[in-house]
């Protein structure tokens, strides 16, 4: 009945229909189109119930729906349904239903169903890539009401999507401003794309109206894509690059800046700005005495009310505090102190992560390793100012005695003299110590270095407190005298040094005594130039020197001449030793009574400028310019070797060779040896006995700088005559240790024996002197028979001069023999 009632429906539609009845859901009919659906054939299926072939998870709701078409409570209804092949397999259907009545008056269902398992596979698809990716969509009509939504993995938007397909979204999220603002330009026809933060992350945001036919927005089209860990990579490196650029402009400063306050200022004005701080301050240590000082501070808060007296605790209390140590953390140079109270809004250019962390007043890794990166240019920098400190210091500072250097009291001297009053004078002493040469020679530099650094402590306390003591060179010191009103100031200054120098230095080796020549040089009211004023206070130290151990002579212009005519001898003296020009002359030495019992060879040099000069001259002109090494050894070397062919033909020990030589010489360790192999190629040895003659400008008081090469001269049977004792030469108690066996009186004495008592009885005195203690007693410089009868009533031993016998350029022992002056039969004259 059924199938006549409705042939031309179920032969010739292209979609599933299916009859059934209400009360029993059995089927009555399905088409062909429904039978290829399930994959079932019509006769299988006529007379089953429906919920046979429907999904288990479906047969409730299909059952209500049912239900609800029987009690006549809905006539048509339309939705999906999810039924199972014959093969097992699923198929989504969406099926409408329809409430007919037969002509038997019994109610059936017909149901129309149509394939929709693709579209439902691809909403499936489309549902699992929104729930896997940051994406979220949604559709709102021009009210604001979610017409769909989908995606999402914030739960507070997913359910303000819900929430909105009742209401509007601009009741849901309205405190959400910027988001709500891009859907309301869309909604005037405007799209929209920027990047906009909720709930606590960073979204994608582009919205897009949707056009109706009528050319009205009728709905916005929404697609957020959750951006938060490419906005906080973008934002990291934003802040790194702002970082990296704020070192780098401060390890450009660390490497340039003169100005290390102001390397602190810039440092804590970045730190202060980069990590939003209330107060940043640096303090650095002292490093005598580990205590803080402030350097710098930034930041919105004021500072310490007493910044020079900054608490180790840091610059605040409560919320966030940082402190980072400068330079090395065993030996840190200052301490950066950084605070941010507590709640702390986040820095401008902070992440989302950042933004988090500074809420809680905190300081976030990214933010330490910053404050750590600031310290370590900081460090480098600090390193570097007190590298250059140092090293300036050093450039104007002697390493030994820590002095001033020359150059930091030139500096000095030419401030003082720019900064000097009208009736204010400055005054330089130059002062050169006195025999230090033998001191490094006998006992080494290390003796020598201590002696110095001593003699530099007492230069320090004789001075006044407002001078400046330098050490210039070597033994060589000055001392800067300002405020003085005359020449006497600077001369009370010069004395106290000569004072503080007058007690022996205590050293490992003993006592050690030093003297010093010192020349002042006082500047005119008019002011002067640093260099010259030093080089005239030279010049007159070197007059000093002349004058004797221990003076200090004021300069004078006239003495300009004197050191250019000085340093002229010199020079020539050098031509003429380069240039053989030298001679060695030879006088006798005679006894009292006129018996010869040698010769004393004497180097002399006619100088082409200035006319002959005698060795009493000439070793002194040697010792100034470093010669008398040479010199002495020319003079040894030609003595020996015209001895070597003297006829000495008087019976009795050899005669005596007397061989004038410098103290610095004998000094030398090397000289002994050489003296040995030079004895030894002449021979003169077996023709004569060796004497060396200590010039008058012999090394003064103690002879132990010499007390090695003394034994060794012993061992040669070589004699060392003091010479002009009382201008330089041994003191007393060591005169009389062998292989010393003479003293020779200088000829200055001999020459006012007769003239002035006063001189005879100090050559007296001398003779003996020199006989308390064993010594032969020889006069030098006789030139008189008057002053011969003198000497002999005196009891001197040997006598040397005019008067013995004229200087020739060999050994002449023949003419000297029958020299008429000294006959003794003749009277005093």
């Amino acid at each position: 009945m059924a199938r006549e009632a409705f042939p031309d429906v179920f032969d010739f539609v292209e979609i599933g229909m299916s009859l059934a009845g209400v009360r029993d859901h059995r089927i009555l009919r399905v088409n062909a189109a429904l039978c290829r659906l399930l994959g079932r054939d019509e006769a299988s299926l006529i007379g089953r119930r429906w919920e046979t072939v429907v999904e288990p998870s479906d047969l409730a709701f299909q059952l209500e729906k049912a239900r609800v078409i029987e009690t006549g409570g809905q006539e048509h209804t339309r939705h999906l349904v999810r039924l199972v092949r014959a093969d097992g397999e699923i198929v989504h259907l969406l099926a409408s239903g329809s409430l007919l009545t037969g002509p038997d008056g019994e109610s059936r269902i017909l149901s129309q169903v149509q394939d929709v398992t693709g579209e439902v596979a691809g909403l499936s698809h489309l549902r699992l890539v929104l729930e896997n990716t940051p994406i979220s969509l949604f559709l709102v009509d021009r009210e604001g009401r979610v017409l769909y939504s989908g995606g999402g993995v914030v739960p507070e938007i997913v359910e303000g999507l819900r929430a909105a397909q009742t209401s509007t979204i601009f009741d849901v999220f309205g405190d959400l401003e910027v988001p709500m603002a891009a859907v309301r330009r869309a909604l005037s026809g405007e799209r929209v794309s920027q990047v906009v933060t909720a709930f606590g992350r960073a979204f994608d945001l582009r919205t897009v109206p949707i056009m109706a036919r009528t050319g009205v927005v009728s709905s916005v089209a929404a697609v957020a894509t959750d951006v938060t860990e490419r906005e906080n990579a973008v934002a990291e490196l934003r802040v790194r690059s702002t970082e990296q650029a704020a070192l780098a402009r401060l390890a450009q400063q660390a490497l340039d800046s003169l100005d290390q306050r102001r390397m602190w200022d810039d440092a804590a004005d970045a730190l202060a700005d980069r990590l939003a701080a209330d107060l940043v301050t640096i303090c650095e240590l002292d490093s005598g005495t580990d205590q803080a000082r402030l350097v710098a501070s930034a930041g919105r808060a004021s500072g310490p009310e007493h910044p020079d007296e900054p608490t180790a605790d840091g610059p605040g209390a409560g919320g966030a505090n940082l402190v980072v140590p400068v330079g090395r953390l065993d030996d840190p140079r200052a301490f950066i102190h950084i605070h941010r109270a507590a709640p702390a809004t986040a820095p401008a250019t902070a992440t989302v992560d950042e933004a988090a962390a500074a809420g809680e007043g905190e300081f976030p890794v990214q933010e330490q390793e910053f404050a750590r990166a600031v310290a370590a240019v900081l460090g480098s920098a600090a390193m570097r100012f007190q590298m250059e400190r140092e090293t300036l210091h050093h450039s104007l500072h002697d390493g030994l005695t820590g002095l001033p250097n020359r150059r930091a009291l030139l500096q000095h001297l030419r401030q003082a003299l720019e900064q000097a009053d009208r009736d204010e004078r400055v005054g330089v002493l130059f002062i050169d110590l006195d025999g230090f040469k033998a001191v490094n020679d006998s006992y080494g530099h290390r003796t020598g270095d201590r002696l110095l650094r001593a003699v530099a402590q007492r230069l320090r306390c004789a001075v006044r407190r407002t001078d400046v003591v330098a050490r210039l060179s070597g033994d060589e010191f000055a001392v800067v005298c300002e405020h003085l009103g005359h020449q006497q100031d600077a001369l009370g200054v010069a004395d106290q040094v000569l004072m503080s120098l007058a007690a022996p230095f205590a050293m490992d080796c003993g006592p050690l005594a030093v003297n010093a020549s010192i020349g002042t040089s006082l500047a005119g009211s008019r002011g002067a130039d640093a260099e010259e004023l030093l080089d005239e206070a030279d010049i007159a130290m070197y007059a000093a020197k002349r004058s004797g151990p221990g003076r200090c002579v004021v300069f004078r212009e006239s003495m300009r001449g004197d050191t250019a005519r000085h340093l002229k001898l010199g020079t020539n003296l050098r031509t003429a030793l380069d240039g053989d020009e030298l001679m060695v002359l030879y006088q006798p030495v005679r006894t009292t009574v006129g018996d010869i019992v040698g010769a004393s060879a004497t180097t002399c040099w006619r100088d082409p400028a200035g006319g002959p000069l005698a060795g009493a001259a000439v070793t002194p002109l040697a010792e100034d310019f470093g010669l008398a090494p040479a010199l002495d050894g020319r003079a040894l070397r030609t003595a020996c070797r015209a001895a070597a062919d003297w006829e000495w033909r008087q019976p009795g020990e050899p005669p005596r060779l007397v061989v004038v030589i410098s103290g610095r010489t004998l000094a030398d360790p090397t000289f002994v040896d050489g003296l040995a192999g030079l004895l030894d190629e002449t021979g003169a040895a077996r023709a004569c006995r060796l004497c060396l003659d200590l010039a008058d400008s012999a090394p003064p008081d103690d002879p132990v700088p010499f007390a090695d090469s003394l034994d060794l001269l012993r061992r040669l049977d070589v004699t060392v005559q003091v010479g002009a004792y009382g201008h330089g030469g041994c003191t007393p108690p060591r005169m009389n240790r062998p292989p010393i066996d003479g003293l020779r009186i200088s000829g200055q004495l001999v020459g006012g024996v007769c003239a002035d008592p006063r001189d005879g009885a100090l050559v007296g005195a001398h003779i003996d002197f020199a006989h308390s203690l064993g010594l032969i007693a020889t006069a030098d410089g006789v030139e008189t028979r008057a002053q011969h009868a003198a000497l002999t009533d005196l009891g001197c031993d040997l006598i040397q001069g005019p008067f013995a016998g004229p200087a020739e350029p060999v050994l002449p022992v023949h003419r000297w023999a029958g020299f008429p002056s000294m006959s003794v039969t003749d009277g005093h004259e």
